[in-house]
């Protein structure tokens, strides 16, 4: 995320509760047609593409003992084989040890050049090492510039240290930085002349050579102790929303270096970028890294339904600012842009204001929605973030404070969770759904249905699906005003569904299906901890009441037989809500 975007207001979240409870009237039915005659050629595959990463805070956090029980928890529940965190080479992991440290504390060469720095991968291997063992692969970011590479020479006063100024080592700054030892020459040589010499048959970098070495050999030592079949399947994002750089220069030389040092090592191991904040550069990102001969395995940037894109105005330039579903548009139209190589949403949500919903069930609505209308569109779709585990504002105690996590400080998951692991059950075949009723009740709603691909079971005939894998999803959700106070569906009504399924004339559906409703009402632990008065440091007792209020809501839903070969489902969905069947 944009530094400069994340803000956060303790009782943000606690505040919407009031205005988001049960709406009264309800709209007209939708109608959603699922049909499980169509002939396979009709089914399109359904990768669970949102699985193959999630966000994190900065890497230090992952040597916590409850930032690791967290991401145990999502993994088993919602099914991600991947993560993205930030700082892998902050000083907190102590990747780096300035030279000055050990002794003799003296410029390289007596010319305002430190000595070569000192490289440990204790701490990586600690945090990779958990990481793999419960089947989690990184999204590896390479940031940021440790102090000992960026001028900061603490303890150790060098005519370097003296001509970049001392106040580049206060907190905060020193992982923004990106400046070079004066006098390095390119791709890491240390004698401070010439202009370096090209690796892998690759451009010369004209800068940045002490980060190159770094790259160079934080990739030799993974591969060395993971095995090249395992490393090979990482992807290397350069750096984070240009924080402390600016596009494109100096960061193109930043992606530049790091493009040769990772494909000096070995020329299948994959680097992308520009991670930009709201879909920014992206082709222009594209055409100068092939220009300098280091064209990206894939693409990667960010977006939030409260970024400009969607809350600005069509007057501004934002040609989907109007849409309810304006993140997907925004996204498709990226996609598009950068086609054919992959591209990666590396970092998005329900939106970054305190009035988006991060706690609430609109985020699962969110979730819900773009899990379906963004297939086929995405290869990765990493929401930020799984834990309330985040340092960059402060640990904050308080269970419900608009945190990014889908869990809270505390354990307890969020509706955005409780969406994930209802998504993670869904099938790898979607079915064809025709929906009558898109936008209604100030709202706007997606049906969506999957089967397996080998359900097994009842099968009448070989052109026809099998009810028994049948999961049928629907979200409700209306757009967020930009980040005005409680944008959340104030005035929309609930609306009426019915589900029509069309099936084999010679089989009957069961009497019922099993239901899970996320809701203002349901699958809601924020109402327990505002029952119990919103503690800040909740108790035992109070901490089970959230975790109980957290679980899925199951009831029994009557399928009505209207017709041979035709069953009828009929359920209310509150605004900003989930519904989700299976059988």
């Amino acid at each position: 995320m944009a530094f400069a975007q994340k803000t956060s207001a303790r009782g943000g979240a606690a505040a919407l509760v009031a205005c988001c409870i049960v709406a009264t009237a309800t709209a007209a039915a939708a109608t959603a047609r699922i049909d499980l005659t169509a002939t396979a050629a009709a089914t399109t595959k359904f990768p669970h593409f949102w699985e193959a990463s999630v966000g994190s805070s900065h890497a230090a956090m992952g040597l916590r003992v409850d930032w690791r029980e967290h991401l145990t928890m999502a993994v088993r529940d919602c099914g991600f084989k991947g993560i993205r965190m930030h700082a892998i080479f902050d000083d907190d992991m102590s990747v780096v040890f300035p030279p000055c440290n050990f002794p003799p504390c003296a410029d390289h060469g007596g010319h305002g050049i430190p000595a070569p720095a000192v490289y440990s991968w204790y701490n990586v291997d600690k945090l990779y090492d958990f990481l793999l063992s419960i089947n989690v692969q990184p999204l590896v970011e390479l940031s940021f510039m440790p102090q000992a590479l960026a001028g900061c020479r603490q303890g150790c006063p060098t005519a370097h240290s003296i001509a970049v100024n001392m106040t580049a080592c206060i907190y905060g700054q020193h992982y923004m930085e990106i400046r070079m030892p004066p006098g390095h020459a390119a791709l890491g040589t240390h004698n401070g002349h010439g202009g370096g010499t090209p690796k892998f048959n690759g451009p010369v970098v004209l800068d940045f050579g002490i980060w190159h070495d770094l790259i160079a050999a934080f990739a030799h030592h993974l591969i060395e102790r993971y095995g090249e079949a395992e490393v090979l399947q990482w992807p290397f994002e350069v750096w984070n929303e240009m924080w402390g750089v600016t596009y494109p220069d100096p960061y193109m030389g930043l992606f530049n270096a790091s493009a040769v040092a990772l494909r000096g090592v070995n020329p299948k191991l994959r680097v992308g970028g520009p991670a930009t904040m709201q879909t920014q550069h992206l082709q222009d990102f594209v055409n100068r890294a092939t220009a300098l001969g280091v064209r990206p395995d894939f693409v990667s940037a960010h977006l939030y339904p409260s970024d400009a894109n969607c809350s600005g105005s069509s007057s501004a330039g934002f040609p989907h600012a109007s849409e309810i579903d304006c993140f997907a548009s925004v996204v498709k139209d990226a996609a598009v842009m950068v086609a054919p190589l992959p591209f990666y949403l590396t970092e998005y949500n329900v939106g970054l204001s305190t009035s988006s919903g991060l706690d609430l069930n609109r985020a699962a609505a969110f979730i819900t929605r773009n899990a379906f209308l963004l297939a086929g569109t995405l290869d990765v779709f990493s929401y930020w973030c799984f834990s309330d585990i985040f340092e960059e504002m402060g640990l904050i105690p308080t269970p419900f404070h608009s945190g990014y996590g889908l869990i809270t400080v505390n354990g307890i998951p969020k509706p955005a969770y409780r969406a994930f692991e209802l998504l993670h059950r869904a099938g790898d075949m979607r079915v064809p759904v025709n929906v009558t009723k898109t936008t209604a009740a100030g709202g706007s709603l997606v049906v969506a249905a999957t089967v397996n691909a080998s359900s097994g079971g009842e099968e009448p005939a070989a052109a026809s699906f099998s009810w028994r894998s049948l999961q049928i999803f629907a979200s409700f959700y209306s757009k967020e005003a930009g980040q005005v106070d409680s944008p959340l569906s104030q005035g929309a009504s609930n609306l009426e569904v019915r589900i029509e399924i069309a099936h084999d004339a010679s089989i009957s559906l069961p009497a019922t299906a099993i239901g899970h409703r996320i809701d203002a009402n349901h699958t809601a632990p924020i109402n327990a901890w505002v029952k119990e008065g919103s503690p800040d440091y909740p108790t035992a007792a109070q901490q089970e009441a959230m975790m109980n209020a957290s679980q899925l809501a199951t009831e029994s839903i009557v399928v009505a037989k209207v017709a041979p070969g035709l069953s009828a489902i009929v359920f209310t969905m509150q605004p900003d809500s989930v519904f989700h069947l299976q059988f």
